[in-house]
Parts: C-alpha cells; sequence; structure tokens
C-alpha cells in the first residue's frame, strides 16, 4: 500500500487525485447534450478518481484538484465541476443501490427455485432408493443429490460472496461524494505547480 501512496503527492496532510486538463469542457462526456453540472463525467476521469481512491485506505483525506489554463480555473468552474463530481458519483450510488436490489430479488428467486429442484432430486432419489441399491442405476439415484446440490450453487454464491464488490464500490463512490474538488491554475506546459 505504501507503494501505492507515493503515486500521489499529499498536501497539509490531505492526499491529491491531480488531473491537469486543456480545458473545462475535457471533464466531460462530449456526447452528452446536458448543461455542463448535470453533464456525465468523461470516463476516463472518473476511472482515473476510482483507481485513486480504491488504491488508498478509506481513512485517508483526499481532494480532487483539476489543474486548467488560468482564463478557465474560475472559482464558477469550479463550482460547477464540484456540482458534476457530486451529480454523478450520487448517481452512480442511486444506480448501484437499484442494481443490488434487483441482483437480491434475482437471487432470492433463484434460491427458491434452486431449493424447490434440490426438493425434487431428493424426492427422486429417496423414490430410486428401494430399486438401485449397486451398478448404474446406484449412480443415476446418488448423481440427483450432486445435480440438486449444484442448482443451488449461484444463488449460495451470490448470498455469500457476490454483493461484496459492489458494497465496495459504494463505499468508494460516497467517499468521492465527500471529496472537496478545487480548480487550480496551470501555467504553460507545466504539470502542476
Amino acid at each position: 500500500m505504501t507503494e501505492l501512496v507515493s503515486h500521489y503527492r499529499v498536501e497539509g496532510g490531505t492526499t491529491l487525485v491531480e488531473m491537469t486538463l486543456s480545458s473545462v469542457a475535457q471533464f466531460f462526456n462530449s456526447f452528452d447534450p446536458a448543461p455542463f453540472y448535470e453533464k456525465e463525467l468523461d470516463r476516463d476521469a472518473v476511472d482515473y478518481i476510482l483507481a485513486a481512491v480504491s488504491d488508498l485506505p478509506p481513512e485517508t483525506p483526499m481532494k480532487i484538484v483539476i489543474y486548467l489554463p488560468p482564463a478557465s480555473a474560475t472559482g464558477e468552474n469550479a463550482r460547477m465541476m464540484e456540482r458534476a463530481v457530486r451529480a454523478h458519483f450520487t448517481y452512480l450510488v442511486r444506480n448501484g443501490n437499484r442494481q443490488m436490489r434487483l441482483r437480491f430479488r434475482e437471487g432470492r428467486i433463484n434460491m427458491a427455485i434452486g431449493l424447490l429442484f434440490l426438493f425434487a432430486c431428493l424426492s427422486a432419489h429417496q423414490f430410486l432408493t428401494p430399486w438401485t441399491t449397486n451398478g448404474f442405476a446406484a449412480v443415476i439415484r446418488e448423481s440427483f443429490i450432486i445435480i440438486g446440490w449444484v442448482a443451488l450453487w449461484e444463488p449460495v454464491q451470490f448470498f455469500l460472496y457476490g454483493w461484496h464488490p459492489a458494497r465496495r464500490m459504494r463505499r468508494v463512490y460516497l467517499k468521492v461524494i465527500g471529496m472537496p474538488v478545487e480548480v487550480r491554475a496551470v501555467a504553460g506546459d507545466s504539470v502542476h505547480p
């Protein structure tokens, strides 16, 4: 983790997620016709922010710093970009919540189907037991138990482990929503002041 922390500058105890842009428009998805503060953020910018926040421990104080040409580094643009970051990641949280509700609903349906199928397989196993004590018929009878349990694999996997990545991403999105966004002027071709 220390190796990753060294990739980011720290200023006053706050880790900086820094981006240098040639214009405000570069921060937004150019195909989105909405006004700037409502626009979807550029995919590369979102990926960079998410990677930076995911690289560091959750308790690390962080701030997004966007370097723009002096003419674009205005207070108005800073407020607009901060609103856009909050709006975009709030949308991602809401969309993620909706997706998780759907996944849990599907998981419950799949679990019910799997349990019914397991019950049918166990019933078939029980029904065949008196006539299949050895040989190939016994293999078929025992395969009903295996097939029944395999039918539960996907729903059990989801309820035990499948929802953790979505919860982890939700935490990252919420962290980004709470991060301050600062716009700074950068002169000429320098990357950072």
